[in-house]
């Protein structure tokens, strides 16, 4: 039989780009790390492996506190692990679409976090009006990245995850001038 090459799509030889496997990258950023140095099947091999913390990180926080917290924190840690799962096929592809699955994915947890920084201060006085105006905000975010490109997707990505992170920085603030207790004001 011999030793063959890699058989491919059609039973063509399958051949590595120079680039690497996922050929060269279409995402709209490169990060520092050099493309493909240690093999050509992860572009940039240590912000993938940074990554999967993240994914670690929300499955352990799922596991540990199932039925012992409130849905929305359960959200949130899921989110953390899609968040970390987007963030490894990115880094080790830099493909668009998998950008996408980086940076999608840190806006709705930002918006996760936001709704639950409101519902603890507010005690549920939005309603239903919050949940539809975070998930319209998402929905927009999606839809414009989803269909730019460049620089335009990034800085759309870059303003609109700056804004939901920086107001949920406004709300943490909030709650720690409202509160007397000297033990989460150490917390904070």
């Amino acid at each position: 039989l011999g030793s063959r090459a890699p058989v491919g799509v059609g039973s063509r030889p399958m051949r590595l780009s120079p680039e690497g496997y996922w050929g060269p990258p279409t995402s709209s950023v490169d990060w520092c790390e050099a493309n493909y140095r240690f093999t050509p099947y992860v572009c940039e091999l240590f912000n993938t492996l940074s990554s999967l913390a993240m994914v670690a990180v929300g499955i352990v926080g799922l596991v540990r506190y199932w039925k012992k917290v409130e849905w929305r924190f359960l959200v949130a840690f899921f989110a953390i692990s899609l968040v970390g799962l987007g963030s490894a096929l990115f880094h080790a592809t830099l493909r668009y679409e998998h950008q996408m699955l980086d940076e999608l994915p840190m806006v709705y947890l930002a918006l996760v976090m936001v709704f639950t920084l409101l519902e603890i201060q507010s005690g549920s006085r939005y309603g239903r009006r919050l949940p539809i105006a975070l998930a319209s905000y998402g929905a927009l975010v999606t839809l414009v990245c989803a269909f730019a490109r460049g620089n335009p997707q990034f800085w759309f990505f870059q303003v609109s995850f700056g804004l939901i992170e920086m107001y949920a920085l406004y709300r943490v603030y909030r709650l720690y001038r409202a509160s007397e207790s000297a033990r989460v004001r150490r917390l904070f």
